[in-house]
C-alpha cells in the first residue's frame, strides 16, 4: 500500500502544477461517480428483499420493544400471540 502511495506521489510531482489540480478534480469526480454507481447498485440489489422482509414482519406497531437477555439473545416479541396452527394443517412447521 505505501508503494502504491509512493508511486501516486512521485507520479504528480512529475505533473506540472495546474495538471495536478485538474487530475485530482477528475480523479475526485470519477471517484464520487463510482461511489454512486456501487451505492446505487447494492440499493438495487437489497430493495426486492427488504421489500419482502417488510411483508413478512407486517405492521410493527404489533411488536414490543426489543428485551436483551441475560445471555446476550434479543427476543422481539409479539403484543398479540399469533393462532398456532394444528400439526398436519397446511402451513405447519415441522420441529427439527
Amino acid at each position: 500500500m505505501k508503494t502504491v502511495a509512493l508511486l501516486c506521489a512521485v507520479l504528480l510531482g512529475a505533473l506540472p502544477g495546474s495538471a495536478r489540480a485538474d487530475d485530482i478534480d477528475r480523479g475526485a469526480s470519477l471517484l464520487d461517480q463510482g461511489a454512486q454507481l456501487l451505492l446505487k447498485g447494492l440499493l438495487d440489489q437489497v430493495t426486492p428483499t427488504l421489500k419482502d422482509l417488510g411483508r413478512q414482519i407486517g405492521d410493527m406497531s404489533d411488536y414490543r420493544l426489543p428485551e436483551v437477555l441475560p445471555n446476550g439473545d434479543i427476543i422481539i416479541r409479539r403484543k398479540v400471540p399469533l393462532v398456532p396452527v394444528p400439526p398436519g394443517a397446511p402451513g405447519h412447521a415441522i420441529d427439527l
